[in-house]
């Protein structure tokens, strides 16, 4: 009879740097944006336009639509406004191209001379069950990122909709 080690004892995967810079950058934002305190420019509220555009057909922010975006927007994008929806979606392109946390463990053991010998046999169904709590972990976080992905969407909609009352009283 097999026994299986308890969820417990496997170690959790971290959540992808990429998706928590995403969800920091993008609460401060939304909060900024919610109260006033931030309001887009003309440029910043004319990117969110072109990526809600470029979007249309499939709902989707991908990685060559937000480049083109980021590329249209020039240095002035960058640096204006404190360039703070530049670095939210330069995040999410840091987010959709990069894969997350390398699993140290995804080699499994080494094969042996004999490939038939019990303790490789057992060793390679123990990283089997492993290897499976850590597929279900990381489509835990690529749905997070999708989520996340999807918010900045929603954020880009409200900026382009009602861009706000800027600091200085002038609407974004």
């Amino acid at each position: 009879m097999t026994t299986h080690a308890p969820s417990s004892t496997r170690p959790v995967l971290p959540e992808p740097a990429a998706l928590t810079r995403v969800r920091t950058l993008l609460a401060t934002l939304s909060r900024d944006h919610a109260s006033a305190r931030w309001a887009p420019t003309a440029l910043e509220a004319r990117i969110g336009e072109l990526l809600l555009t470029a979007s249309a057909g499939d709902g989707a922010l991908t990685a060559p639509r937000l480049r083109a975006a980021l590329a249209e927007g020039s240095m002035s994008f960058l640096a204006d406004n404190g360039g703070r929806l530049a670095l939210l979606l330069g995040a999410v392109l840091e987010l959709l191209i990069s894969p997350g946390p390398a699993d140290p463990g995804a080699a499994g053991p080494a094969a042996p001379e004999d490939p038939y010998d019990a303790e490789h046999t057992r060793q390679t169904a123990a990283h089997a069950r492993e290897a499976v709590g850590h597929v279900h972990e990381t489509a835990a976080h690529a749905r997070e990122a999708v989520d996340a992905v999807d918010a900045v969407h929603a954020l880009l909609d409200r900026i382009t909709r009602d861009p706000g009352l800027r600091a200085d009283g002038a609407r974004g």
